[in-house]
């Protein structure tokens, strides 16, 4: 294992609990792939959970290792993603209800990650 990337935690069976984490990147100029991997390293999550991911985030198992799927969202910059230390299946998305206010919030995905 090379020295950028986190060793797995335990895993489920060997420890009682899951570590969640999640996160919303975007906010006006977006967190980095480096800044997601310095928190994995610093907090080791069982799963991440990425909402308004940009393709960018797709560099994070090269930083830290570990298992990712992110899925795009139509005509928008960013989507869902999810990263683990764990294999996973990759995760599925779900179509939300829109809003009742048209033009007011864009189509919305849930992630459904089966772990």
């Amino acid at each position: 294992m090379s020295r950028s990337q986190v060793p797995p935690p335990p895993t489920p069976a060997q420890r009682p609990r899951l570590r969640v984490l999640s996160w919303n990147l975007l906010r006006r100029t977006g967190a980095r792939a480096e800044d997601v991997a310095a928190l994995i390293r610093s907090h080791r999550p069982d799963l991440v959970l990425l909402q308004e991911a940009t393709e960018d985030i797709a560099a994070l198992p090269g930083l830290v290792g570990g298992h990712f799927c992110r899925h795009g969202m139509d005509r928008r910059i960013y989507g869902l993603a999810a990263w683990s230390p764990h294999p996973f299946a990759a995760s599925t998305s779900l179509g939300l209800p829109v809003s009742v206010m048209p033009g007011r919030v864009p189509p919305r995905l849930a992630q459904l990650v089966k772990f």
